[in-house]
């Protein structure tokens, strides 16, 4: 017997090849009933995939996602932010030069830094900096930090502008670790346009490229396009939230790795 989600992959399959999806011909396809294709449409339209409409399902647009107060996405989702990061803190050899962006994510990244040596990270965020110098007072990492400096946002506490994006061009990376708001199979977005324009020179400037993204901010838009997958070595998310199989087929005709941490 088929299960759900193979159906469900294939309604999504062929509404992206076709542009429809038609609930009769699927149901014989598949040889099941068109009450359980209308079932398995409606689970797909509640994560926004498709777009019931009469006779079938048409690709949806993913909702567009906004960011909450800082402080407050700084405390949401912490357990998953704390496995994404030390996932990603992993990735850091000594002698490396990180970027790392103002992302409450990425600030995640930091906490879980330990044990690596001669390490220059280059960042843009006062919360990021703080944790990073308890670090470097406990001689759990050694190195330098760079602050990048700008006009500072004083509600997320970094700095930002043309000024931070000029002068973080002055720099390359081994590797650069970039958070979002939201990310789909078409675009990885943000809700801050300062970001984005900061997140691109990270992304233009680094050997390699890390994005770090929770579960919940997968297919999903926000305003401001600034990446698309492929520009990312790896992207690592966790499984708190169910991925759509549409999402996940990126990746086998694509270099990037997705990497999903257990939480």
């Amino acid at each position: 017997m088929i299960r759900a989600e193979e159906r469900q992959s294939y309604i999504l399959n062929t509404a992206k090849e076709n542009g429809f999806a038609s609930i009769t011909d699927i149901a014989k396809r598949l040889n099941v009933s068109i009450e359980t294709i209308r079932r398995d449409i409606n689970e797909l339209c509640k994560e926004n995939l498709v777009k019931k409409v009469r006779g079938g399902a048409v690709l949806g647009k993913p909702a567009c996602r906004k960011d909450d107060d800082f402080m407050l996405r700084i405390k949401s989702n912490q357990h998953q932010k704390l496995t994404i990061g030390a996932r990603a803190a992993s990735m850091i050899q000594d002698g490396f030069v990180v970027a790392l962006d103002a992302g409450a994510s990425v600030q995640s990244i930091a906490s879980c830094i330990k044990n690596v040596k001669n390490v220059t990270f280059i960042v843009n965020s006062i919360s990021t900096a703080g944790i990073l110098l308890d670090k470097f007072k406990k001689d759990e990492v050694s190195g330098r930090i760079i602050f990048v400096g700008g006009e500072l946002d004083t509600q997320n506490r970094f700095s930002k502008g043309a000024m931070a994006s000029s002068a973080v061009g002055n720099y390359y990376f081994d590797i650069a670790f970039v958070s979002c708001t939201a990310v789909s199979c078409e675009a990885v977005s943000s809700y801050n346009l300062d970001e984005c324009s900061y997140s691109r020179q990270l992304i233009e400037r680094a050997s390699m490229s890390v994005l770090v993204a929770e579960s919940n901010k997968i297919d999903k838009n926000s305003i401001c396009s600034f990446a698309k997958i492929a520009d990312f070595a790896t992207i690592i998310t966790d499984d708190k939230n169910q991925i759509s199989d549409l999402f996940k087929k990126q990746y086998e005709d694509s270099k990037t790795e997705l990497v999903i941490v257990s939480v």
